[in-house]
């Protein structure tokens, strides 16, 4: 999968929908190749880095350990699954007979700029520590709302719309509840 692919996905997805649908990825290899290998990235970040994240956010002051990351590398999994499960239920909910396949090809597409945010615990800044993972939030509201449109063949602008507002914000809450637990178990 192509980083510029994926940044022309985030304004028009006509011409970048015909391209990931012509390459047929299969379930076990988008699980392995996308998701497995880019969720690895904000725990070993938040491993590393400890340090000078908790320089800037006291209230980030966690020991991470290996359970703990191994804790937040499966929930990042499971969300998601649980994305494209969602995606799949809400675009069938509206009429469209979405496989699952290409929902968890949308799901695993969306989570990508937000895995890839946490490169930026590397630059020790906290205005880019904060401007990364916002921007990578509307990215993947974008990109959501690209792959219903144009992957999941959900033709109807208001309809790719609502399944981008119920999946997106079902993943935020989803993210809002598990984050302040996860620091209370490791602070």
């Amino acid at each position: 999968m192509n980083i510029l692919v994926l940044l022309r996905m985030l304004f028009c997805s006509t011409s970048v929908s015909v391209e990931l649908a012509y390459h047929g990825w299969a379930m076990r290899s988008v699980f392995w190749a996308v998701i497995a290998l880019l969720s690895l990235l904000p725990p070993i970040m938040i491993v590393l880095l400890d340090g000078p994240l908790s320089t800037f956010l006291p209230v980030l002051q966690i020991r991470p350990s290996v359970f703990m990351a191994s804790l937040f590398f499966g929930c990042e999994v499971l969300s998601v699954f649980l994305m494209g499960w969602l995606i799949k239920q809400v675009a069938s909910t509206l009429g469209y007979a979405v496989t699952y396949a290409d929902a968890y090809l949308v799901a695993a597409i969306a989570a990508i700029p937000l895995w890839l945010s946490s490169l930026g615990l590397l630059v020790n800044n906290p205005l880019l520590n904060t401007a990364l993972p916002l921007s990578a939030l509307v990215s993947c509201c974008a990109l959501i709302y690209q792959g219903a449109y144009s992957l999941c063949h959900v033709e109807n602008q208001l309809k790719a719309a609502a399944v981008t507002q119920v999946v997106f914000g079902a993943g935020l809450i989803l993210w809002v509840m598990f984050l302040p637990l996860f620091w209370s178990v490791t602070g």
